[in-house]
Protein backbone atom coordinates (compact mmCIF):
# COMPACT_ATOMS: atom_id res chain seq x y z
CA UNK A 1 0.00 0.00 0.00
CA UNK A 2 2.63 2.32 0.99
CA UNK A 3 4.22 1.88 -2.27
CA UNK A 4 1.50 2.87 -4.61
CA UNK A 5 0.86 5.92 -1.97
CA UNK A 6 4.60 6.71 -2.62
CA UNK A 7 4.53 6.25 -6.59
CA UNK A 8 1.02 8.70 -6.46
CA UNK A 9 3.15 11.22 -4.19
CA UNK A 10 5.61 11.16 -6.51
CA UNK A 11 3.83 11.74 -9.39
CA UNK A 12 1.97 14.21 -7.96
CA UNK A 13 5.47 16.36 -6.88
CA UNK A 14 6.23 15.90 -10.22
CA UNK A 15 3.53 17.39 -11.79
CA UNK A 16 3.56 20.42 -9.31
CA UNK A 17 7.34 20.51 -10.28
CA UNK A 18 6.59 21.20 -14.05
CA UNK A 19 3.65 23.55 -13.10
CA UNK A 20 6.05 25.61 -10.81
CA UNK A 21 8.59 25.32 -13.85
CA UNK A 22 6.06 26.64 -16.27
CA UNK A 23 4.51 28.97 -14.28
CA UNK A 24 7.73 30.69 -13.56
CA UNK A 25 8.91 30.60 -17.59
CA UNK A 26 5.71 32.66 -18.31
CA UNK A 27 6.31 35.33 -15.51
CA UNK A 28 10.10 35.71 -16.98
CA UNK A 29 8.83 35.72 -20.35
CA UNK A 30 6.10 38.39 -19.42
CA UNK A 31 8.63 40.15 -17.34
CA UNK A 32 10.61 40.73 -20.08
CA UNK A 33 7.97 42.01 -22.47
CA UNK A 34 6.33 44.50 -19.72
CA UNK A 35 9.72 45.90 -19.50
CA UNK A 36 10.02 46.37 -22.65
CA UNK A 37 6.58 48.60 -23.05
CA UNK A 38 8.28 49.93 -19.85
CA UNK A 39 11.23 50.77 -21.87
CA UNK A 40 8.70 52.26 -25.07
CA UNK A 41 7.35 54.55 -22.38
CA UNK A 42 9.52 56.15 -20.49
CA UNK A 43 10.75 57.25 -24.31
CA UNK A 44 6.99 58.08 -25.41
CA UNK A 45 7.26 60.20 -21.46
CA UNK A 46 10.73 62.15 -22.54
CA UNK A 47 9.64 63.82 -25.84
CA UNK A 48 9.88 67.35 -25.30
CA UNK A 49 8.34 68.40 -27.86
CA UNK A 50 4.46 69.88 -27.54
CA UNK A 51 3.42 68.91 -31.32
CA UNK A 52 4.99 65.56 -30.58
CA UNK A 53 3.32 64.70 -27.73
CA UNK A 54 0.93 61.83 -27.88
CA UNK A 55 -1.14 61.44 -24.92
CA UNK A 56 -3.47 58.49 -26.52
CA UNK A 57 -0.83 56.24 -26.85
CA UNK A 58 0.60 56.86 -23.32
CA UNK A 59 -2.51 56.15 -21.58
CA UNK A 60 -3.09 53.11 -24.10
CA UNK A 61 0.43 51.82 -23.36
CA UNK A 62 -0.20 52.70 -19.13
CA UNK A 63 -3.13 50.72 -19.09
CA UNK A 64 -1.64 47.35 -20.75
CA UNK A 65 1.15 47.50 -18.32
CA UNK A 66 -0.88 48.09 -15.50
CA UNK A 67 -2.93 45.06 -17.19
CA UNK A 68 0.37 43.20 -17.88
CA UNK A 69 1.55 43.87 -14.14
CA UNK A 70 -1.80 42.73 -12.88
CA UNK A 71 -1.62 39.15 -14.87
CA UNK A 72 1.84 38.83 -13.01
CA UNK A 73 0.89 39.52 -9.31
CA UNK A 74 -1.72 36.71 -10.45
CA UNK A 75 0.89 33.99 -11.91
CA UNK A 76 3.18 35.04 -8.62
CA UNK A 77 0.26 34.00 -6.29
CA UNK A 78 -0.03 30.78 -8.18
CA UNK A 79 3.37 29.54 -7.83
CA UNK A 80 3.34 30.46 -3.76
CA UNK A 81 0.62 28.11 -3.75
CA UNK A 82 2.47 25.81 -5.84
CA UNK A 83 5.58 26.08 -3.40
CA UNK A 84 3.20 26.45 -0.40
CA UNK A 85 1.04 22.98 -0.95
CA UNK A 86 4.94 21.51 -2.00
CA UNK A 87 5.91 22.64 1.33
CA UNK A 88 3.18 20.74 3.53
CA UNK A 89 3.31 17.37 1.35
CA UNK A 90 6.85 17.90 1.82
CA UNK A 91 6.13 18.00 5.53
CA UNK A 92 3.48 15.46 5.66
CA UNK A 93 5.86 13.03 4.14
CA UNK A 94 8.58 14.14 6.83
CA UNK A 95 5.70 13.51 9.54
CA UNK A 96 5.06 9.81 8.06
CA UNK A 97 8.60 8.82 7.92
CA UNK A 98 9.18 9.71 11.41
CA UNK A 99 5.87 8.21 12.50
CA UNK A 100 7.12 4.93 10.68
CA UNK A 101 10.73 4.99 11.98
CA UNK A 102 9.90 5.38 15.73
Amino acid sequence: RQMNGGVTSKRSQVRQNSEFINIAKSISSDITNTYTKLEKLTLLCKRKTIFDDKPVEIQELTYIIKHDIANLNKQIGQLQNIAKAQRTAQGQHQQSHSSGVV
